[in-house]
């Protein structure tokens, strides 16, 4: 047949990674992630090298822009497995550079519009996703039809990502509705899931359940059907309206994805130094044991062994990192690799190490010549982030680290197998038995802005925007005193307060712990029973909210404005707090109410309820004055205009939390309001009311 380019490319460079010509006729489209929002330059300029041993037909770039690097009469590099890229049309997707590698929406938009061109020049009107790999292996489509597969199902990887994968089913409906075709899907029964199912189809059902905000227990998305997973999906089936019958049919199937495809895109998460910095941070004090167990213990079984958990979990999670088993081999080489793959994932992780898999990067001469292959090895001015390497030439490597900070004498690390354990160390630049350092591609570091509604936060002035901020959402000074003087004495105030005992136990300041938490580094923060934050957050189910609430909006679990936010929408599920705090008529009946029925610590005492209410009255002298009733927000100029950033701020039948709710969320958008009582406003449409706090008057 004649062999025709796609006429959407914007930029066309030719990849000499290909095989020639097809052997077999174009009846297969596989989308994989790029892990990285790429240019389509950049990547034409990857794929152009021979080193890479490398390619893809095409790609989309992070701004919805398709380059050419094979054309469509050529088998590309692409998948794991000649059969397939024989068959296959294969396009690289910009993706974010973390599970669930997430496209951008314009990403995602042009996927849908490319696989429709091709499939139209190729002569085809339905694209299929059958969602099994045996079935999709050994199905023949029919002449008019072309099938969707995924790279997962040819090599140990996650492309295209979970959130790929979650739309696969999506991306054929939408082709085969533009190609004017009848979308055909799995049968029902062939996609139902229970209790005792395990596999890829089970993780992505778990991967949108957790998504959506429906646990499925300690296990995350582990693919394992099990009794965590049946309460997840039977909680989402109930509040879907849907018979809760534990089983993923079809019906629910279309709800979840439905669900999961409404959400908005995670923030994009860059490989930046910080992570494994504070991946390391983190391991710091972990010892050497003497033999092969405990090894998850920190101080457990010490001894000079070379038994540590990261040559165990190369060995046995990890089997083609290296060339063969390493634990009880010396491990200052592993450990920096283990904290790349803890900080980054697999792929990316190898990526930033210039390794191949199954390499002999568990030696250190064999890794800095990895970076020195690359052109990434410098003989000097390091930076945060670096693997400094040590020896006495550079055919001979003996020592590594990972590189903490720079100043313009020193040098500090974070190594292991140092005196049989993790720790901190410093050298003078001008030290003799530094060879160098291998610096890894990171990508620039990306701030994701926050979403809260809340009061902006002033950087300079913290306390003033709490205040702010609890008078905007009670609209009573003797309320907002009584609140904040309790979080002073939880925390000072300080949103990256660890509580005590937590620092002392973990061996990290409070910075050091929320870097880690940021990072992924610190995996326990549900349920170790320390205090956090503002409120000392220290229950396991407050503590997941909290810290899902920071990953929906894309800051630091230590942001001010975040916890803020965060504390105002909680408060509203404890409505006689909340109540009181509104009608509060002197600063100690506030504070008490807030002692006892919040914070609710061990001492609850005539002495301690003095204590925080002095702490509040402090507050109130200084930032309310003589004021001795609630302050009103009546006054504002109606009708006024509001925006409101969240999805799911509720409408109320009245001014205040006692009031039931409609039913009903406002979505993201402007509003108009026609009245104001207290902090609450009624929307023009007549729907209700909500609460001001969570808007921005425009």
């Amino acid at each position: 047949m004649g062999y025709t380019n796609s006429p959407m490319v914007a930029y066309t460079k030719l990849s000499p990674n290909h095989s020639g010509q097809r052997t077999h006729s174009i009846d297969r489209i596989t989308p994989h992630c790029v892990v990285g929002q790429c240019t389509a330059e950049g990547l034409g300029e990857w794929f152009e090298k021979a080193s890479t041993k490398a390619s893809s037909n095409y790609g989309i770039d992070k701004d919805g822009r398709v380059g050419l690097y094979v054309e469509e009469k050529n088998r590309s590099w692409c998948s794991s497995s000649n059969a397939n890229d024989q068959r296959a049309i294969t396009i690289e997707c910009a993706s974010d550079t973390a599970e669930p590698y997430a496209f951008r929406d314009v990403v995602y938009q042009t996927l849908i519009k490319l696989c429709t061109d091709i499939c139209q020049r190729n002569g085809k009107k339905k694209l299929l996703w059958l969602a099994d790999k045996d079935k999709t292996l050994g199905y023949e489509p029919a002449a008019d039809e072309m099938v969707l597969t995924v790279h997962r199902w040819f090599a140990n990887k996650s492309c295209p990502g979970n959130w790929m994968y979650a739309r696969m089913g999506d991306l054929a409906a939408k082709v085969t509705a533009a190609l004017g075709g009848t979308a055909v899907a799995a049968p029902a029964d062939d996609g139902s899931l229970s209790k005792g199912s395990e596999g890829e189809s089970v993780k992505a059902m778990q991967t949108m359940l957790i998504a959506c905000g429906f646990s499925c227990g300690p296990d995350g998305a582990d693919g394992d059907f099990g009794k965590n997973t049946l309460a997840g999906l039977t909680a989402f089936q109930t509040a879907k309206g849907l018979t809760a019958t534990g089983i993923y049919d079809a019906q629910s199937k279309a709800a979840l994805e439905k669900a999961y495809a409404a959400l908005p895109a995670p923030a994009v998460t860059a490989c930046d130094a910080s992570k494994v910095i504070a991946v390391a941070v983190a391991e710091i004090g972990y010892k050497e044991k003497k033999s092969n167990s405990q090894l998850d213990d920190k101080t457990a079984n010490a001894g000079s062994g070379n038994y540590t958990k990261y040559a165990r979990d190369f060995d046995q999670k990890y089997p083609k990192w290296y060339n063969g088993k390493k634990n009880g081999y010396a491990w200052c080489d592993m450990f920096v690799d283990w904290c790349f793959l803890t900080a980054y994932g697999y792929e990316n992780a190898l990526r930033l190490l210039c390794q191949p898999e199954k390499s002999a990067g568990a030696g250190c001469t064999y890794s800095l010549h990895y970076y020195k292959n690359k052109g990434q090895f410098h003989a000097s001015s390091p930076k945060p982030g670096d693997q400094i390497f040590f020896g006495t030439s550079l055919d001979n490597s003996t020592h590594t680290g990972i590189v903490e900070k720079v100043t313009a004498q020193k040098v500090y690390t974070i190594e292991g197998n140092t005196s049989d354990q993790v720790a901190r160390r410093n050298y003078a630049l001008s030290n003799s038995r530094i060879l160098g350092y291998g610096r890894p591609a990171y990508d620039a570091v990306q701030t994701a802005a926050p979403t809260t509604t809340a009061p902006a936060v002033s950087a300079t002035d913290g306390e003033k925007s709490i205040w702010d901020t609890l008078m905007a959402f009670i609209g009573n000074a003797y309320g907002a005193a009584g609140l904040m003087g309790n979080l002073y004495a939880e925390s000072a105030l300080n949103p990256k307060n660890l509580q005590n005992t937590g620092n002392k136990a973990l061996g990290m300041t409070d910075d050091e712990f929320t870097v880690a938490m940021d990072a992924g580094a610190y995996s326990n923060f549900v349920n170790d029973g320390y205090g956090y934050g503002l409120a000392q957050w220290t229950f396991h189910t407050r503590k997941a909210a909290l810290m899902a609430y920071a990953q929906e909006r894309g800051v630091s679990i230590g942001d001010l404005a975040m916890q803020l936010a965060f504390l105002c929408k909680e408060m509203e599920g404890y409505s006689s707090v909340l109540k009181t705090l509104k009608a509060a008529k002197s600063v100690r009946e506030a504070s008490d109410v807030v002692l006892k029925k919040y914070e609710a610590p061990a001492d609850q005492g005539t002495a301690m309820q003095e204590k925080r209410a002095a702490y509040g009255q402090k507050y109130f002298d200084k930032y309310a004055g003589n004021a001795s009733a609630p302050e009103q927000t009546g006054t504002a100029e109606i009708p006024f205009l509001v925006k409101v950033s969240i999805p799911d701020l509720n409408i109320r039948k009245g001014p205040g939390t006692e009031f039931a709710r409609t039913g009903q969320f406002t979505g993201k958008g402007v509003f108009t309001i026609v009245e104001v009582s207290g902090n609450w406003g009624r929307l023009k449409s007549g729907a209700g009311w909500i609460s001001l706090a969570y808007t921005t008057k425009l």
